[in-house]
């Protein structure tokens, strides 16, 4: 059976639970309407690229708001110059531009300065490779925000705020519905493969060249757990005013997860870009630089350990289904 449309002030023939209460659909507005407002508050930024920020953050804002669409993926009805596969495209045209500032960042400033002149000169050449590579993307940057389907996303997105449409389950109060909002999300995390991958290294002493060959040819599991922790973690703090300070630590440390899990992601693009762009054996050319990715990844798998275990644990699960369970 088809829902009928309706505005998200709360359809007469859906019953609110906790009358008074902001509504599902009130929260998706005010959610979105955030969002969309601190992208879009970045983009003469972007366009003047004198700060690599404002890439970033525009960047952010659209993940949130792409998040969030996807939270409420069922209730919302959005046109077709609004939906998320739009949302997708502006932030993959934006993040091929900031994931080159990062590795440039990095480079330059963490690594280049504590390696020996030798590699120094190798590392000089990469980054100037970077720098044309990252010239060339900000092109497709500029192009995307001048034309007509950004300015039709822009100008529909604040259409809809103006009169937003939902199906008639926006009118559930959010304290009744949020557990079976967040519930299925969490599901998804705890059953995620990547807390049983790489059993062979939770032994000590760990094999560090065992370990880094895993990391580098099949740790794409834990880029995959990461990915899923950042809609939770997203999510998580959406919903934060309507719990606890025991829920809000609880969505620190799902952020904590994601960005160690994220660290680890960026040794692995950082030895795939420097294999694309030296070549397959540039820790020769490299090696002071390869043995620091190596140590970092050992460092990174060390810290992992523990909240991994953690996780696994039936009764810490149980504990997470209950807080989620119970807003206040």
């Amino acid at each position: 059976m088809t829902s009928q449309s309706h505005p998200l002030s709360t359809p007469a023939n859906v019953r609110v639970v906790h009358h008074g209460a902001i509504s599902l659909g009130q929260c998706a507005r005010n959610a979105l309407k955030a969002h969309f407002k601190k992208a879009i508050k970045h983009e003469s930024g972007v366009l003047k690229d004198v700060d690599p920020e404002a890439i970033h953050q525009m960047r952010v804002g659209l993940r949130r708001l792409r998040s969030t669409m996807r939270t409420f993926s069922d209730l919302l009805e959005l046109p077709k110059a609004i939906q998320e596969s739009v949302v997708k495209k502006i932030a993959g045209v934006l993040g091929a531009v900031r994931d080159l500032d990062v590795l440039i960042d990095t480079l330059s400033d963490r690594y280049r300065p504590r390696l020996p002149k030798s590699e120094r000169k190798c590392l000089d050449r990469f980054l100037k490779t970077l720098r044309s590579d990252r010239h060339q993307q900000f092109k497709k940057v500029k192009k995307l925000l001048k034309h007509r389907s950004y300015k039709d996303f822009k100008e529909g997105f604040e259409q809809w705020l103006e009169q937003p449409q939902c199906s008639g389950m926006g009118g559930f109060s959010v304290q009744a519905a949020l557990p079976d909002v967040l519930l299925p999300p969490l599901s998804q995390v705890l059953l995620h493969p990547a807390w049983l991958a790489g059993d062979r290294f939770l032994n000590s002493p760990i094999e560090l060249d065992s370990l880094n060959r895993w990391l580098k040819t099949e740790g794409e599991v834990l880029h995959g757990l990461r990915k899923q922790m950042k809609q939770m973690r997203y999510q998580a703090e959406e919903f934060a005013e309507f719990y606890g300070s025991e829920y809000q630590q609880q969505a620190t440390e799902f952020k904590q997860i994601q960005e160690l899990l994220g660290q680890l992601q960026d040794c692995w693009i950082l030895d795939q870009a420097l294999t694309k762009g030296v070549g397959d054996r540039w820790f020769r050319k490299l090696p002071t630089l390869a043995a620091e990715l190596r140590q970092e990844r050992v460092d990174l798998w060390r810290d992992w350990l523990p909240l991994r275990q953690k996780y696994l644990t039936g009764e810490f699960r149980e504990h997470l289904r209950s807080l989620i369970s119970h807003p206040v």
